[in-house]
């Protein structure tokens, strides 16, 4: 669903341009050609489902992983290492995992936070914590623990993405659909992405980066999982599904464009139809690939790019 203000500011718009537009055959050409904007092909973030390579949620328990043993460290094939595998990707995981997470307002402890979000707690929740997307209270003696420093609880007033950066929702400008993505994919989708390990090299290899020397396996140091894209094969940290956004007339069910266009063809003025913008491909794949825009509020740019997307499907301004 839009913002109430947003919506209304839409419709106002319309309301104020359409006498203009529909009598001036040119001008309504000149807007329906938008539609074949190449930005309109390239999805906003906050439409796209995000899943990160590092995400500690994806287990065997939910996920189809092969080999289910790849994350095992005391596996006889692998001892003390996890290896390369594959990740089935299902309707069900990305409805599971990939929700909004919310926070209980009394406040709860940084280690469910962090299972919640699926990250570590001191690489991933705490320079979160450290920027203020928390607020943070001390309880001594929490939980009958002992110790010289009280325990923490954290809580946010804001609704957590869990593939976000630093945790943050979108712009409150695309609305609270984002939270309800994963139920638009869908039922049989099915696909099968390669998880390598990321490994960070130490010492001396460290230190011969780019030249011919030989890569010591004692050095390699397991930091988190990548994924490789399918589309250009290079390793990323996330993977995206976009998921065409939905503007304010198809919540309406009219197209003022097609009523303009039947009108107008059968004033036999303005002869040709209305494109559709081009679809979305159903399939993850990095950023790069599939182009998706970050959204950037404090400029002209950004706002811009709002109204296209959520008014492309039926209005002209």
């Amino acid at each position: 669903m839009l913002g109430l203000e947003l919506e209304r500011a839409i419709r106002a718009a319309w309301l104020a341009l359409r006498g203009k537009i529909l009598s001036d055959p040119q001008e309504l050409r000149r807007r329906l050609a938008r539609r074949r904007m190449k930005s309109l092909t390239r999805p906003p973030r906050a439409w796209c489902i995000a899943i990160r390579a590092s995400d500690r949620r994806i287990t065997p328990a939910h996920w189809v992983i092969a080999p289910e043993h790849a994350m095992e460290l005391d596996h006889p094939e692998h001892p003390y290492e996890p290896i390369e595998h594959e990740v089935t990707i299902q309707p069900h995981g990305l409805r599971r995992f990939c929700r909004a997470v919310r926070t209980d307002s009394w406040g709860e402890l940084v280690e469910d936070v962090a299972k919640r979000l699926g990250v570590n707690r001191k690489s991933g929740l705490d320079p979160a914590r450290e920027q203020g997307v928390f607020t943070e209270r001390f309880v001594k003696g929490l939980g009958g623990r002992r110790g010289q420093y009280p325990v923490p609880l954290i809580h946010s007033w804001k609704t957590l993405d869990p593939s976000g950066p630093k945790f943050e929702r979108p712009n409150a400008l695309w609305g609270a659909l984002w939270e309800f993505l994963p139920d638009m994919v869908p039922d049989n989708f099915e696909q099968t992405v390669v998880r390598p390990i990321f490994k960070r090299m130490t010492g001396r290899s460290a230190v011969d980066v780019g030249q011919e020397c030989p890569t010591y396996r004692d050095e390699m140091r397991f930091w988190g999982w990548s994924w490789v894209c399918p589309a250009c094969r290079k390793t990323v940290k996330k993977i995206y599904y976009p998921i065409a956004p939905r503007g304010l007339f198809d919540f309406l069910g009219y197209d003022p464009a097609r009523a303009t266009m039947a009108r107008a063809q059968s004033k036999k003025y303005l002869p040709h139809d209305v494109e559709d913008v081009a679809g979305l491909p159903g399939t993850f794949a990095c950023g790069k690939c599939h182009g998706v825009v970050h959204f950037v509020g404090a400029t002209v740019q950004g706002w811009n790019m709002v109204v296209s997307w959520l008014t492309r499907w039926g209005s002209m301004w």
